[in-house]
């Protein structure tokens, strides 16, 4: 098995520890969770509203 960042072999017994951790996506998506509500690229601004989910929504923090 090898590593394909930072090409080392890894196995059970040896792991790669030089890698960089990404935040975890919030797990409540909503339009109060979204980078597009309110805004000019909300998909639906007239129906926009908490509890509602769709298929355009955007984190509203980045990593």
């Amino acid at each position: 098995m090898q590593c394909k960042v930072h090409e080392v072999k890894v196995s059970a017994n040896y792991t790669c520890d030089q890698f960089d951790m990404k935040s975890e996506i919030q797990n409540e998506r909503n339009c109060l969770t979204c980078l597009r509500y309110e805004g000019p690229t909300c998909a639906h601004p007239q129906k926009a509203a908490e509890g509602m989910l769709c298929s355009s929504w955007a984190p509203d923090t980045a990593a």
